[in-house]
């Protein structure tokens, strides 16, 4: 199955048996849908899109930039991100002067910094990629959206909700926007205020992060049924498939999660798919093993610099179900002050049953809690988006 989808900016409508994408102050530019043919009629495809990007670009760009930009979006939704970042890299490199190609090797970057364990160099390397593309276009929208779901990453969800709320005042139906908005509020604890983003940027575009990332608000809030109906049905997608591990194991279903978390971890041993591989374990009452390979995800976020907290705190869990209950407390807390601070979910999370009884944990949850509330005073009460 092949997917050749358009540049996040381009809006797509139907024309006869094709596929068109719209770019503002440009004419329309060809792309192709879902179809089933081989790597050669891919290649063969791709080429034709690129060259009809080429052909509207004009003199904004030369031969080659069009091919090498789509392949990296293509590949960028597959989750490979380190391919993505390879040909995003191989655009600017044809044409130094394509904003558009540098924000999106600065989103790769940011992925390959928290899934691959890139750490603080991937993180600068994205951030030189924001700032060289609104060098070049300081209006470049995918830039600035991207930038605050770095931030989002890197514990800088006040200096996000301004950027993206900018964005939508100027772009209000603009699905990216609203979804990377959604993203912060679960981060916060906003969960019906994350919903609420995410169900309209998919209303908006249903692809919209398919398959890099998930409506994890409905999992926070304890609506597993419904969080299972937004995943796609794919098997392929290592980070859809330990999603909807997790959901498994929030319904019980030990039997399922420990199958999904085993087939994410064989399709891409990357940060949490590793995590799953201990939840598995855990499962499967293999608590040495378990322990052991968290240890070391954990020693290996602290040693690169990884400061995604979501996933500090799905450690934190892990470690509970293992039964360590020191080792959880200490990832909870790093998880808070890394600005994961889901307050809503983390007193009422039934992974972390077993460690409430540890006297750390009651001033652990309040810190969540005071956080939770300062960002809701500064960002939700009376303030739109």
């Amino acid at each position: 199955m092949v997917q050749i989808r358009p540049p996040l900016p381009y809006r797509t409508r139907t024309s006869g048996n094709r596929a068109v994408s719209d770019i503002p102050g440009r004419a329309p530019a060809l792309h192709y849908g879902p179809n089933e043919i081989d790597p050669p009629a891919e290649t063969a495809l791709m080429r034709q899109a690129s060259a009809e990007i080429e052909h509207r670009l004009g003199d904004r760009t030369t031969v080659g930039v069009g091919y090498q930009y789509l392949r990296g979006v293509d590949l960028y939704t597959r989750n490979d991100f380190p391919m993505a970042v390879e040909m995003f890299g191989k655009s600017v490199t044809i044409d130094a002067n394509y904003a558009q190609a540098w924000a999106h090797l600065g989103t790769a970057y940011t992925a390959l910094a928290a899934f691959r364990f890139g750490g603080q160099e991937d993180y600068q390397k994205a951030l030189a990629a924001y700032r060289k593309a609104l060098e070049l276009n300081p209006n470049q929208i995918e830039a600035r959206i991207f930038m605050a779901n770095m931030f989002t990453d890197t514990n800088q969800v006040n200096q996000a909700v301004p950027l993206l709320r900018e964005v939508l005042a100027a772009n209000p139906n603009y699905a990216l926007a609203h979804w990377e908005l959604g993203y912060v509020y679960r981060f916060a604890g906003a969960l019906d205020e994350s919903i609420k983003e995410c169900e309209r940027a998919r209303a908006i575009d249903p692809q919209v992060k398919l398959r890099s990332s998930a409506l994890n608000a409905y999992l926070y809030s304890g609506q597993y049924e419904k969080f299972l109906q937004t995943l796609p049905p794919d098997d392929q997608a290592a980070f859809v498939v330990f999603y909807r591990g997790l959901a498994h194991l929030y319904l019980k279903d030990t039997r399922a999660a420990s199958a999904d978390f085993e087939r994410a971890f064989q399709l891409d041993p990357s940060l949490y798919t590793q995590i799953g591989k201990v939840l598995s374990y855990s499962i499967n009452g293999k608590r040495s093993e378990g322990l052991e390979l968290l240890k070391t995800t954990e020693a290996k976020m602290k040693e690169r610099g990884v400061t995604d907290a979501e996933a500090m705190y799905k450690i934190a869990q892990a470690y509970a179900l293992l039964g360590d209950k020191p080792a959880a407390l200490r990832m909870l807390s790093q998880s808070i002050e890394g600005g994961f601070f889901c307050y809503p979910y983390i007193k009422e999370d039934p992974l972390l049953h077993d460690i409430r009884d540890q006297p750390e944990y009651a001033a652990t949850l309040e810190s969540a809690r005071q956080a939770h509330e300062d960002f809701k005073s500064r960002f939700m009460n009376n303030a739109g988006t």
